[in-house]
């Protein structure tokens, strides 16, 4: 991975938009104050790869990263892997309810950003990188003053450095996970033994009792279905013949019934017969009925047709009269009409003359009316016009007296102009400054503590140490004490098997007893107490001496910060000076306070704005009197205008009324007060009700004439179709009789004996159903009789049948029962029996699997599987780093591991071999740096690693020391990659183009300076 551009806002102590362009840098050193912001620029690569930061861990939110009072963050980060190019954007806004999150993964392609993954951004990452987050942090972000610690510590802590740096914790995270694993599937164990006690299996023998006995019934259910088939048979038998007697005696009963109801049968027959007589000659009869209805309809029409032709002819005769006297009075209204035209002629030409003049009249009118709205508006405009003259010249007055009370601001309110951002900028590094110093004051009495607690530690270690040697030096001696005890104790043994003469196998002598001395008598120490508490001591030693390395790294640590502090609060403490000395310069005076000016500012700039907010109004209200002025006198001409165009036309207006008079008077005489419009519509009205009258009865005659003459013919009519009926009704009479004879009815007969088609059907139906019904009923008798014969039986016999059938169907089922019950006790016995091999097979599984994880939860301990992955690891690192670090010093140094310390192979001094505690600072720090590449390597695991960051981790560096560390990072470069460097060593960074980053009130800044 080749960084290529870092664009970060909003991101920790960098407010504003800042980008870092990598692309002209390969070696280069990041130099800047401490808290300037210098690791977060490694923070926002790790943020926009992987939504993470290294110094807070991987819980760390968006919202501790975004600077103070910022709403929004954005860090965006190019970079190319294999030739390839891709940009990853993380940005978080504040909202009020829930912060918005964005993340969006792109690729160059022909020249174009291309969005690649938008959900899975960090997953794509991973992918594409070929590292996680945690191989990332290790890979590419090395903490070269941590190896330098990891170099020079001990074993203990050696191995407890390189499990953080190489993410051994993992094992312990596995050892956990599977010694829980163990756990669970231990008590998984224990209930399955549970579960397989609480089956109770039942014993061998009375299962195969239980399948004897189900064999037995098995045997014995065919003989009972037998029993029952036949017992039901019997009873089917004598239950059939008992409905049968049944069945017969009821079909006697209904022969008996049917027999009672031949009489009525009969009567049906009769009437039936005579109906359908009668329908024979039906339309003989109809024929009649209708001929003597028509005949007395022809009368009836005779008498209504004659009486309406008599009242028509009477109608029109009155109508003929109308005619006569309406024409007697139309010849006398002629003339009055034809005078009265004559007069409507004369009365037009004088009405028309009325209207012109009642038109010019209302023109001039109207004229008068506009002149003297002109004339009121010109009154009103000219009054306005001195209403305004007169408050424009009032507010020239009041702009003059109010712009006597204001003075401009002048030379003094320039100078403060001038020194208002300075201000503050004063106040910020006042307060800067203050915080500075709190912040001193705290870390220096952190400091005093830590040296207190480093000082106990020390006396806790020396009180230990003690301890040890004196818990040492009495299991010596007891070691001792059971040696001589022992010896003794083996030469009374080997006496005990020698003989005065014998040669001694020890001393090769003759033993004799008589010059034996006497052996003392020496018990043997336990020492098992005294091992315990000298390992108790040795461990309290260690565990102190730990202590105290650990509060010098703190103490030291604590140091370099009150250092770096010291140097804040002084760099503070001058830009502050310095400032003041600008604003003092400025104002021409040491003797200035920050709120007196800020009042003063305040002042000035009021008064100088109000004073020329009242300039400015007073020469707008000196305008509006010119203008005003102007309008006036436009406003006394127009009035004057409008005044004599006004009487005019009031003079136009009282000519035209006088003409106009003179035409109504004459127009008077000829209409009798009456307009012309009203005579002509009189003359109109009489003339259209003459004719309409005319039309009236000339309408009423000619109808009345058509009525006539439709009566006339009508009543010729309706005489000619009665006689005509009355003739058809005598030739139907003579027929209807003739049929009556034939038939034996006389006419009341006739009707009497009619019926319609569904009364007939009725009786044919009754007749054909008994008929029916008899013959059906004496067929089944027959049957019923045929089927019975001589046989009887009763109830009392049934019942015993029924009873026989119950007790062996009682038999049936009781042996069925307890086949069930048998068959259910056997099935429950083999699914027990099948559930224990089950339970078997699984505590079995389980077993295997307890073994397995506890096996394994042993082996990953940290005093066996870690210490043997840990050393393996170690030694891999060495002959790695060896390799780096003779590429790093022309082949000089190798480095070597002897009885677990580190040594340093010198081969320009004959191979010489020394403590790594003894080497220089340039020796050490490429001695550290060889072995924090090859840890980058190995973790690597192949991925392209274009790309480091060093922390060289040192406060200072004499001159030889600069010139080697400068000499091994400029044959990092010749590798290919970029190498960056956070240094708080200004002469380094001198060295190397630089990154610089500083610390300002409103953000962090970046400046690139590459020479």
């Amino acid at each position: 991975m080749r960084a290529l551009e870092l664009s970060l806002e909003g991101f920790t102590s960098f407010r504003s938009r800042e980008t870092l362009d990598f692309s002209e840098l390969d070696l280069f050193a990041i130099t800047g104050p401490t808290g300037a912001g210098k690791t977060s620029l490694l923070d926002a690569i790790t943020f926009a790869l992987y939504g993470h930061v290294a110094r807070f861990g991987k819980d760390a939110t968006a919202k501790e990263l975004v600077s103070l009072g910022s709403q929004n963050l954005k860090v965006s980060f190019r970079f190319s892997v294999r030739g390839v190019e891709y940009r990853v954007t993380r940005t978080w806004r504040e909202r009020p309810k829930t912060p918005e999150s964005k993340v969006l993964l792109e690729w160059l392609q022909n020249g174009d950003w291309e969005k690649l993954e938008t959900k899975n951004v960090t997953k794509r990452v991973e992918q594409v990188l070929a590292m996680d987050y945690e191989t990332f942090t290790r890979v590419i972000l090395l903490p070269q003053g941590k190896f330098d610690e990891f170099i020079k510590g001990n074993r203990a802590k050696r191995r407890e450095i390189l499990r953080d740096l190489a993410g051994f914790q993992i094992f312990e995270r596995m050892r956990q996970q599977a010694q829980g694993q163990a756990d669970s599937l231990k008590k998984e164990y224990q209930i399955l033994e549970r579960q397989l006690e609480e089956l109770e299996l039942p014993p061998a023998e009375l299962y195969a009792e239980k399948q004897q006995q189900c064999k037995a019934i098995e045997q014995q259910i065919p003989g009972f279905n037998e029993a029952v088939f036949k017992a039901q048979k019997a009873l089917d038998e004598e239950e059939t013949l008992l409905q049968q007697i049944e069945r017969l005696d009821d079909l006697r009963s209904q022969l008996e019934q049917l027999i009672a109801k031949s009489g009525k049968i009969e009567e049906y027959k009769l009437r039936l017969q005579k109906s359908q007589a009668a329908d024979q000659i039906k339309d003989t009869y109809a024929l009649v009925k209708a001929a003597r209805d028509r005949f007395k309809k022809a009368q009836a029409d005779v008498v209504s047709t004659e009486k309406n032709f008599s009242q028509a002819t009477q109608e029109l005769e009155q109508n003929k009269a109308k005619i006569n006297e309406f024409t007697e009075y139309q010849k006398q209204v002629e003339p009055q009409f034809k005078a009265r035209e004559e007069a409507l002629t004369s009365a037009r030409n004088y009405e028309e003359q009325r209207q012109q003049h009642q038109a010019e009249l209302t023109h001039n009118r109207q004229t008068l009316t506009q002149r003297q709205k002109n004339l009121a508006l010109a009154k009103q405009e000219l009054s306005d016009a001195e209403k305004k003259l007169q408050a424009a010249s009032q507010q020239v007055e009041e702009a003059e007296k109010e712009l006597t009370q204001y003075s401009p601001g002048g030379t003094r309110l320039e100078q403060l102009q001038e020194v208002s951002q300075r201000l503050g900028s004063y106040k910020l590094l006042q307060e800067q400054t203050e915080n500075f110093r709190k912040k001193l004051e705290k870390i220096t009495l952190e400091r005093q503590k830590l040296e207190k607690k480093y000082q106990e530690n020390l006396a806790k270690l020396e009180k230990a140490k003690l301890v040890f040697q004196e818990n040492q030096q009495l299991l010596q001696e007891a070691e001792t004490a059971n040696h001589l005890a022992l010896q003794s104790n083996h030469a009374a043994a080997l006496r005990q098997t020698l003989h005065d003469g014998d040669n001694c196998p020890v001393c090769n002598g003759t033993y004799i007893t008589a010059q034996l001395l006497s052996l003392p008598e020496i018990e043997q120490v336990d020492t098992t107490e005294l091992l315990s508490q000298k390992d108790e001591a040795e461990k309290d030693y260690k565990a102190t001496e730990k202590a105290v390395a650990i509060s010098e790294t703190t103490l030291e640590n604590s140091k370099q910060k009150e250092t770096e502090s010291q140097q804040e609060l002084a760099k503070s403490e001058e830009q502050l000076a310095k400032l003041q000395q600008e604003i003092s310069s400025v104002l021409e005076t040491d003797g200035w306070e920050i709120n007196a000016l800020n009042k003063e500012f305040k002042e000035l700039q009021e008064s100088d704005r109000l004073y020329h907010q009242t300039l400015a109004k007073q020469k707008d209200a000196a305008a509006r009197v010119r203008e005003t002025q102007q309008a006036l006198e436009a406003s006394r001409k127009t009035h004057t205008t409008a005044s004599e165009e006004c009487n005019q036309a009031q003079q136009e207006v009282q000519r035209w009324e006088q003409q106009l008079q003179e035409v109504e008077t004459k127009l008077h005489e000829i209409a009798g007060g009456k307009s012309y419009v009203e005579l002509q519509t009189e003359l109109e009205k009489d003339k259209q009700k003459l004719e309409k009258q005319l039309k009236q009865v000339t309408e009423a005659y000619q109808a009345a004439e058509k009525k006539a003459i439709r009566y006339e013919a009508e009543d010729k009519k309706v005489r000619d179709d009665a006689d005509a009926a009355r003739l058809q009704e005598q030739q139907l009479e003579s027929t209807w009789q003739v049929a009556l004879v034939s038939e034996g009815f006389t006419e009341e007969s006739f009707l009497a004996a009619r019926a319609d088609s569904k009364q007939q059907t009725f009786w044919k139906g009754e007749i054909s159903d008994y008929e029916t019904a008899r013959v059906d009923v004496e067929t089944r008798v027959e049957v019923a009789k045929s089927q019975v014969g001589d046989r009887t039986t009763n109830s009392g016999t049934i019942q015993s049948l029924h009873d026989a059938k119950i007790a062996a169907d009682g038999q049936l089922k009781q042996a069925q029962n307890q086949l069930a019950q048998l068959m259910a006790w056997i099935q429950d016995a083999q699914s027990k029996q099948k559930q224990a091999e089950k339970r078997q097979e699984e505590l079995s599984s389980v077993r295997t699997q307890v073994d397995t994880y506890t096996n394994l939860a042993r082996s990953l301990k940290t005093d066996e599987f870690q210490a043997f992955a840990l050393e393996h690891l170690e030694r891999e690192l060495v002959t790695r780093a060896t390799h780096v670090l003779q590429q790093l010093t022309d082949s000089r140094y190798a480095l070597r591991i002897q009885e677990g310390d580190y040594l340093v192979e010198d081969n320009w001094n004959g191979g010489e071999l020394r403590r790594v505690q003894t080497l220089s600072g340039g020796e050490t720090f490429a001695a550290s740096l060889s072995m924090a590449l090859a840890l980058s390597e190995k973790l690597s695991m192949g991925a392209e690693l274009g790309s480091l960051f060093l922390d060289e981790g040192f406060g200072t560096l004499d001159a030889d020391t600069l010139e080697t560390v400068y000499q091994i990072l400029q044959s990092l470069q010749q590798q290919d990659r970029l190498i960056g460097v956070i240094t708080h060593v200004k002469a380094l960074g001198e060295r190397l183009p630089q990154v610089k980053v500083y610390k300002r009130p409103e953000g962090s800044k970046l400046e690139v300076e590459i020479f």
